[in-house]
Parts: structure tokens; sequence; C-alpha cells
């Protein structure tokens, strides 16, 4: 996607994935989704992964719609 985002992780554990290699992340841990960075969360624990995905606002306008309901590129 064209913009940024922030993941907060709040429970669970597992990496997230790029073009070229895969980061760890855990339960506390914070991650940033450059723009247009290709990207992939994995679960790779035996419990839920639960997160916040923050999406800033972009000259004051939405930038993402839950609206369609496809998977994010």
């Amino acid at each position: 996607h064209p913009w940024e985002h922030e993941v907060f992780i709040l429970a669970g554990s597992g990496f997230v994935r790029d073009e070229d290699s895969k980061t760890p992340f855990g339960e506390g841990d914070v991650v940033f989704v450059a723009p247009e960075e290709k990207h992939q969360f994995v679960n790779d624990g035996d419990t839920t992964l639960r997160f916040i995905c923050l999406v800033p606002l972009q000259q004051g306008k939405a930038v993402c719609s839950l609206e369609g309901g496809g998977p994010a590129e």
C-alpha cells in the first residue's frame, strides 16, 4: 500500500517477512512498515496473535478503508 503503518503487538509471537528477510516479534513490540514495502505477518506461536495496526492520516484524509473486503497488497 502507498501508506506507512505502525503495528503494536498485544499478544502472541511471530515474525514479519519482507522481500529479503524475516524479523521476529513478540508481545510488547512495535513494527514499522514503510510505504510500498511488501510484508507479511506470520503467527509462529501456539496462541492467538493480536495486534493493533495504525495508519496515519494523509493531508487530513483517510488513506484506506475496510470496505471491499479484499486482502491488503
